[in-house]
């Protein structure tokens, strides 16, 4: 119950992206370092080759320039790594080899430069507030480094590996750094908390509303941070690649993070909201900077070109009656209960009657809330779903209950799955591995109600329907099927005895089955005339059976006739006691036990003749 209220609050907040994402392709091909947006909205981007363009909100260029063209045709070309704005004296700082030089914004034009530095800066980001001077802290005004020609660097060492990123936190007087090492993947320097990520931090951002940290990386999990406490207060799972680049809508409790897809996450309710693939976005390659623009609702990603996700509220004018508050990715028909049955993108399976189209019932997949991608249904009605997970489904889709879990190797998106009947029940799905992973149905179909170890790698087992299945215990896999009521094994060897529903005990040894046999029967006979049960005696050699048809009978291992009860003294041990040759009276008179023979079936030559003489 707490869960479908989660569920309920969770989509009262679904938001998605409209799409495809508007795509500029100009300046395309080397990738862009960071994106930031000045106060009138602008987009300010750099490539790592220099070039610079500032962008209008709708992603149309409205100034373009190289800023490394005038370099001598002899120096080696620049590359640049990061940049950042000082918006309040409309400049540009950007980092590149070994040096820092700060241009005018608007007319691109060099002001200074600071260069000489020790190493290569790998990311910039730049304060404009009036701080006290801090210990082992960097606190240089922008006067000194314009003015000054000498500038001291204070520098202090926290990671073992290259800085991924920096960032200073006004909320936080701190300034936070991240690497791809484990043991300091994040830093807050102010009282030096120290965060460890396995492989890593790619990116990160601060929630100032809820005064979290955001991280991403590597290991395709976004965690959430108290910046005072060193273990994640939650983590959200949900990529299959690396994330490259997130950033955060403090205002609307949003977290945007970009792997091979773009995603959307709420914060409060740590869920996903909507996840857009790059087949949807049509944005590829590789994701290098993204910047979100809250008064616009807008995310901007750098990949092999230019993008803008606007982000839009799924509710529809008051007057158009929608069946879902999310998209809906699938719907089938159920021929078995005439119904329709839909599932959205956030988890949600709705069953309606197909006569009246009112809605029969609800549920939702509550356990990982992994989106529905495709469905089918199975002979017995029962609904299967493919999800974003690479998992597939079995349900009673009445009840809502999960009958089943099938899953194969990576976890990788089932994009389609079909029920397909050849030989036994199978359920075919396919998706972005790439491959046809195909799910028999092998097993019994009805409640399981018997079984046996047959030493050393066999189990048998006997269900409802009267079928027998062996399993090998090493493979898993069932080495031959047949209608069965019971089972018994012997102590000695691998001799397995099995009765059906008619009377019949058959003997298989386990030892001589061939795959190419349907079954490595040995010898059968019938006991009864209707459903029995056995019992092995094995010190004495002698199988013992009873059957609904009123009788207790015993025989040898071999399935000659003891009896059982009979006045006439018999002994066990003497066989000239028993009653053997003979059968069992109701036996020899039931028609079932009429022997299989071509004459019986009317096939023979002499039943011929006698049809065309009398058809002369």
């Amino acid at each position: 119950q707490y869960k479908m209220k989660e569920e309920t609050v969770r989509r009262s907040k679904q938001v998605t992206f409209d799409l495809p994402a508007t795509i500029n392709n100009y300046g395309q091909g080397i990738p862009v370092v960071n994106i930031h947006s000045t106060n009138d909205d602008t987009l300010v981007t750099i490539q790592e080759d220099g070039f610079i363009c500032l962008w209008h909100p709708e992603l149309e260029p409205k100034e373009t320039k190289h800023m490394f063209n005038e370099e001598p045709a002899n120096q080696r070309s620049k590359r640049v790594s990061d940049f950042a704005l000082m918006s309040e004296y409309n400049k540009l700082v950007i980092g590149t080899d070994r040096e820092i030089q700060i241009y005018d914004l608007f007319a691109l034009e060099p002001y200074c430069q600071i260069n000489g530095l020790e190493t290569f800066p790998l990311t910039l980001d730049y304060i404009w507030s009036k701080l006290p001077k801090l210990e082992n802290i960097p606190n240089i005004t922008a006067e000194t480094a314009v003015l000054s020609p000498n500038v001291t660097f204070i520098r202090w060492k926290v990671h073992q590996d290259w800085v991924t990123q920096a960032k200073y936190f006004h909320s936080l007087q701190a300034v936070v750094s991240s690497s791809n090492e484990e043991s300091s993947s994040l830093v807050v320097s102010c009282d030096q908390t120290v965060f460890s990520v396995h492989k890593g931090v790619k990116t990160f951002d601060l929630c100032q509303k809820h005064n979290l940290l955001v991280t991403g990386g590597m290991d395709r999990l976004v965690r959430l941070w108290n910046p005072y406490f060193s273990k994640p207060t939650g983590i959200l799972k949900g990529h299959s690649a690396p994330i490259f680049s997130l950033c955060v809508s403090s205002e609307d409790s949003q977290i945007f993070s970009l792997s091979v897809d773009a995603t959307i996450w709420d914060i409060e309710v740590q869920s996903c909201l909507f996840t857009a693939d790059p087949r949807a976005s049509r944005i590829h390659g590789y994701v290098s900077a993204c910047s979100y623009n809250s008064a616009l609702k807008c995310l901007y990603v750098a990949a092999d070109r230019m993008a803008v996700l606007t982000l839009k509220s799924p509710r529809l004018n008051r007057h158009v009656h929608v069946s879902f508050n999310e998209p809906v990715m699938c719907c089938g028909y159920s021929e078995e209960f005439h119904q329709v049955v839909s599932c959205s993108e956030a988890s949600v399976v709705k069953v309606w009657d197909l006569n009246t189209g009112r809605q029969v019932s609800e549920f939702v997949d509550t356990d990982d809330l992994t989106s529905i991608t495709c469905m089918a249904f199975d002979p017995k009605g029962r609904l299967v779903t493919g999800g974003r997970n690479g998992c597939l489904k079995i349900w009673n889709f009445n009840s809502g209950q999960c009958l089943k879990t099938l899953k194969k190797g990576k976890c990788q998106e089932v994009c389609d799955c079909t029920f397909l009947k050849v030989q036994r029940n199978c359920v075919v799905a396919v998706g972005k591995d790439r491959k046809i992973d195909i799910y028999s149905s092998n097993g019994h179909q009805e409640d399981i109600l018997c079984v046996v170890h047959c030493p050393p790698s066999l189990l048998a087992t006997g269900s409802y329907d009267g079928e027998i299945i062996a399993w090998d215990l090493v493979s898993g896999h069932i080495k031959f099927q047949q209608k069965i009521t019971k089972l018994a094994q012997t102590d000695k060897d691998t001799l397995l005895y099995a009765a059906d529903r008619i009377g019949y005990v058959y003997i298989y040894d386990m030892e001589k089955f061939d795959l190419k046999q349907r079954s490595p029967r040995e010898h059968s006979w019938r006991a009864h005339t209707s459903t029995i049960t056995l019992q092995i005696v094995d010190s004495d050699q002698v199988v013992l059976t009873s059957s609904t048809d009123q009788t207790v009978r015993l025989w040898s291992a071999q399935g000659q006739c003891i009896t059982f009860g009979q006045p006439e003294l018999w002994s066990v041990h003497i066989p000239s006691s028993w009653i053997h040759p003979r059968v069992p009276y109701d036996v020899l008179i039931d028609p079932l036990s009429m022997p299989d023979h071509e004459f019986l079936n009317g096939k023979s030559h002499l039943s011929e003749g006698i049809e065309s003489d009398m058809s002369e």
